[in-house]
Order: C-alpha cells, then sequence, then structure tokens
C-alpha cells in the first residue's frame, strides 16, 4: 500500500493530478487495502466449508484490492472529462465505479452515450469505463453489463441481457428488468427493485444480512424461488454489507 501511495504523491508532484485527486485515490486505496482484514471478522457456520470460505474470501478481496489499486493509478495518469461522448453499439459495456455519483441506464437509442470524469478504451465486442465521479452512462437495451463499485453512489435502472455486479462498497440501487445477474458484494449497500416476475435465487452467504420478500420460498439451503414459469436467474455472494430485493409493479 505504502509503495503504491507513493506513486499517486509523485503524480501530485508532477503536477499530473490535482490535490483533490491525489486525496481521493489515497483514500480509495486504503480503503481496498482495508479489506484485507475483513476476513478475520467472519464467523464460519456448518454450512460452509473452512477452506472453501477462505479460498473464496481471499480471492475476492485479492480482486478487489488488485483493481482498485491499478484503476486508481491508471485513472491518475490519463483521466479527462467526457461529454456527450457518442459510441458504437457493443455486445457489453463494463463500469469500474472508484467513487462519486453514477448512474447507468438504457435506452432506446443504438448508440452509447456517456457523460463523465475517467477514460474509456473500446474493442470490437466491449467498451470498458472508468468513471471517477459524475458519471452517466446510457446503453442499448438488452445490452450485457458488468459493473465493479469500490466507492460512491451508483443508480442502475433500465433493461439488460446478462449482467455482473461486484460491490466492494458504496450505495447501490438497481431497478433493472433483465435475463440473470450475478451478484458479488464484498460491502456497501445495494438494493435491488425488479417486476413481479418467477425469480430462482441461488445465494451464497458467507456475511453480511439479506432481505427477501416474504414471497420467496425456500427450497434447501441457498436456494429459493418466487412465482412458476420461466425463471429469471439471480446468483448471489455475500460476505459482508446489505442486500435487500424489493418487488414492484409494472
Amino acid at each position: 500500500m505504502e509503495e503504491t501511495i507513493k506513486k499517486v504523491l509523485k503524480l501530485l508532484e508532477d503536477g499530473k493530478i490535482s490535490p483533490q485527486e491525489a486525496e481521493r485515490l489515497i483514500k480509495a486505496i486504503k480503503e481496498s487495502t482495508s479489506g484485507e482484514e475483513k476476513p478475520r471478522k467472519i464467523q464460519f457456520t456448518h454450512e460452509h466449508k473452512l477452506g472453501n470460505v477462505v479460498s473464496d474470501v481471499f480471492t475476492s478481496v485479492t480482486e478487489a484490492v488488485g483493481e482498485s489499486i491499478e484503476s486508481a493509478i491508471h485513472v491518475a495518469k490519463t483521466h479527462h472529462l467526457y461529454e456527450n461522448l457518442q459510441l458504437k453499439p457493443v455486445k457489453t459495456i463494463r463500469a469500474t465505479v472508484l467513487g462519486g455519483d453514477a448512474e447507468i441506464s438504457s435506452h432506446i437509442d443504438p448508440l452509447i452515450s456517456a457523460n463523465f470524469w475517467g477514460n474509456y478504451s473500446e474493442s470490437e465486442n466491449s467498451v470498458n469505463f472508468t468513471i471517477v465521479s459524475k458519471g452517466v452512462i446510457k446503453v442499448s437495451r438488452g445490452s450485457d453489463v458488468e459493473v465493479s463499485v469500490l466507492g460512491g453512489n451508483v443508480e442502475i435502472n433500465g433493461d439488460y441481457g446478462d449482467m455482473n455486479l461486484r460491490v466492494k462498497g458504496g450505495d447501490i440501487h438497481l431497478d433493472v428488468r433483465f435475463n440473470k445477474i450475478y451478484l458479488n458484494i464484498m460491502g456497501g449497500d445495494v438494493k435491488f427493485t425488479t417486476p413481479r416476475k418467477p425469480i430462482r435465487m441461488n445465494v451464497k452467504k458467507i456475511g453480511g444480512d439479506i432481505k427477501l420478500p416474504p414471497e420467496f420460498v425456500k427450497i434447501e439451503e441457498g436456494l429459493f424461488v418466487f412465482g412458476e414459469g420461466e425463471y429469471k436467474n439471480i446468483d448471489l455472494k455475500i460476505l459482508g454489507g446489505d442486500f435487500e430485493l424489493v418487488f414492484r409493479e409494472e
């Protein structure tokens, strides 16, 4: 951690980032590395084999820490303010949110539009955004979306295909229709609102709190089902934080 902070301070000294940006990056790095202590606080139950749980926790923490440090340094060197950015449609949109307020929504326009502080890269099948603050991204309906949230307040609204959401911290509110969704929550508050449709939900709970509507039926350990028919699938792994699922009428 100390070596990474030195790199941020060097960027500040060279005039590549402002004091405010340096402060934000150092805070993000310290918060990410503090997550290494969290596994010590987890209380194991008979539902989990010790070896598997330790492996899951270590892998998740390592990925989150590495991602936050790598993203913070990269953004510090290359970030810009993008206004009214227009990009061609792609199958997958990936976004890493380091802090601040960010909003991702779907629209009928096939083009991707974006206004944000940060940077981005394109490939044939995907666009990758890194958002420092004040991010507004609009994507085509039915797109696959992958979002990593390391801090800040994030709103995700609209219609999507497959979704992959990793949450290290911050407050996240989803109001979405989806095909299937994978959620990996290490910390933070996640409120998930979705239409009242049949859902099959696989849950791996190591820590944190989960709140589901009373209509859900527990089929077996870690498996919950609501309704009958063609199920939408949710895979949830939660190591810490709060998760709440809420139905809304269409």
